[in-house]
């Protein structure tokens, strides 16, 4: 949502993505496990994923580990549905239509055929946490880093996933 859009990934290239990288103190060397991860991705994707991971899924992912840790019940998830709309994907923000069951007023994000099975799916479990605290899926337990993730055609638990990025990005944030 923030370098699609914009133009910004556009404008990266590998040559210049390491200078890019090491303004915001990520090591050249972490592109590799996301290169390695995503074989077809274009320079802007891999930037836009280790981007997402420093801003957002690394302190997720944190919290949830000591929260868990603390005995307090937690439960962790991904959206990984990619938008009907070129190069958007999986972006920031792009689950609210589906949280909220509102896939007709979000075309803008989703394009024009978001599926409503998923968007049933992913309203029932907020439903549920905020009822009871159960979304529907087991507990985030630091041990197995299980997340659901939520897709289409099929929504599914992950244990660990792309943690070899997250644990470079985390080396190379460590080492500065």
């Amino acid at each position: 949502m923030f370098t699609i859009p914009t133009g910004v990934a556009a404008g990266i290239s590998y040559d210049t993505l390491p200078t890019i990288l090491s303004r915001s103190g990520i090591a050249p060397q972490v592109t590799a496990a996301y290169v390695a991860d995503r074989p077809q991705a274009s320079v802007g994707d891999v930037f836009a994923a280790v981007l997402t991971d420093l801003a957002f899924r690394n302190d997720t992912v944190r919290i949830a580990e000591t929260t868990a840790a603390a005995g307090v019940p937690t439960h962790l998830y991904e959206f990984a549905w990619r938008s009907g709309i070129q190069s958007l994907g999986a972006c920031h923000a792009i689950e609210i239509p589906f949280v909220f069951d509102q896939l007709s007023k979000a075309h803008t994000l989703t394009g024009p055929n978001p599926p409503q099975r998923l968007a049933d799916e992913m309203h029932r479990a907020w439903v549920h946490f905020a009822n009871d605290g159960d979304p529907g899926w087991q507990r985030f337990d630091p041990g197995t880093m299980l997340v659901h993730t939520f897709d289409s055609p099929q929504s599914r638990d992950v244990s660990d996933p792309r943690g070899d990025e997250l644990r470079a990005l985390r080396k190379s944030r460590a080492s500065r």
